[in-house]
């Protein structure tokens, strides 16, 4: 399988990270593992995450993306891609749907994207032949 394409999940909810929890962290980020702060500007994905975790990447969450076009949310992503390349963060849009909405995201300077426009939720198998068949879509909104 093709590196940097599959991830996995772990949930970090406590307002207070153990040492133990911090220790297991670190040797994850030690190994190679990069972490992602999702759901980014919704509940428990707060600014204080990025001060505790060794995050290497900021997922935007699919509510200011369903927005995005708004000349509010626009300034909020404007600030938040400043702040992710302030901290050297890729920054993620999740639940991009439209073509308008990945070329207004992509004018902001959100690096990367994913939703339904790229793939609808498929099994296993349907990976697998995804990644091995075809040419998975650009979800790189970036020129880096």
């Amino acid at each position: 399988i093709l590196s940097g394409l599959v991830g996995s999940e772990m949930c970090i909810r406590d307002r207070v990270l153990s040492m133990q929890c911090i220790e297991n962290i670190s040797v994850l980020v030690h190994s190679g593992v990069r972490l992602s702060l999702d759901d980014f500007g919704t509940g428990h994905s707060s600014i204080m995450r990025l001060a505790d975790i060794p995050f290497g990447q900021l997922k935007l969450d699919s509510g200011f993306v369903a927005n995005a076009t708004g000349a509010k949310e626009t300034r909020i992503i404007e600030a938040i891609v400043g702040m992710a390349g302030a901290l050297n963060l890729e920054l993620v849009a999740e639940g991009i749907e439209t073509e308008k909405q990945r070329a207004h995201l992509q004018r902001l300077g959100v690096d990367a994207a994913q939703g339904f426009l790229f793939y609808k939720p498929m099994n296993a198998a349907a990976l697998i032949r995804v990644l091995t068949l075809s040419r998975p879509p650009q979800r790189q909104l970036s020129q880096s």
